[in-house]
């Protein structure tokens, strides 16, 4: 099952990429595996009740710098209880990610925005699913490329390119056949 607050996240992320004017349009579709994998396609606990797609653990320097983002206490798949970041909207999500990945801890990341899987092999190597014990790097980005190769994705992509032509956006390039 796809959410659709999911799509909405997806939308999002689009229209903060294009917006932020942020030169990464190549890494929406990897951005996009990563946040169904992180979240079972928008069904997670932390998904549904808190717009938080990627597991983002709440960071009070993050907080200050983006719309209201919550403090969200939630038990991870380990039952440990933390804070987590949570947004209003799932169209607010985008700009917790890259706020999120903004800090220092993964400098160097834009180095690879041409090569998205060097890119999430970086991320991954400076510590993001750090509470995914045992989990590779590589393992990591072959999940998200086998995501991108599946079914459920393209249907992600089809319900996403039917909401922009409802909205009136502009299509995301990774989304016209």
């Amino acid at each position: 099952m796809i959410t659709d607050d999911l799509v909405r996240a997806v939308c999002g992320l689009q229209k903060f990429v294009n917006l932020s004017r942020r030169n990464n349009s190549n890494l929406i579709p990897w951005i996009t595996a990563q946040w169904c994998f992180e979240s079972g396609y928008g069904v997670s606990d932390l998904a549904m009740k808190a717009n938080n797609y990627g597991g983002m653990k709440y960071r009070p320097k993050v907080a200050k710098k983006i719309k209201p983002s919550p403090p969200f206490e939630y038990a991870d798949w380990a039952g440990e209880k933390e804070l987590y970041h949570s947004c209003l909207i799932p169209e607010d999500y985008a700009e917790l990610y890259f706020t999120f990945l903004d800090r220092s801890r993964y400098d160097g990341k834009e180095d690879f925005v041409k090569k998205p899987a060097m890119y999430f092999l970086h991320i991954v190597r400076c510590g993001y699913c750090s509470s995914m014990v045992g989990v590779e790097p590589a393992a990591y980005v072959d999940a998200l490329i086998k995501i991108m190769n599946g079914r459920k994705f393209l249907e992600l992509g089809r319900r996403v390119a039917a909401a922009k032509v409802e909205q009136r956006d502009e299509m995301p390039e990774w989304l016209r056949i």
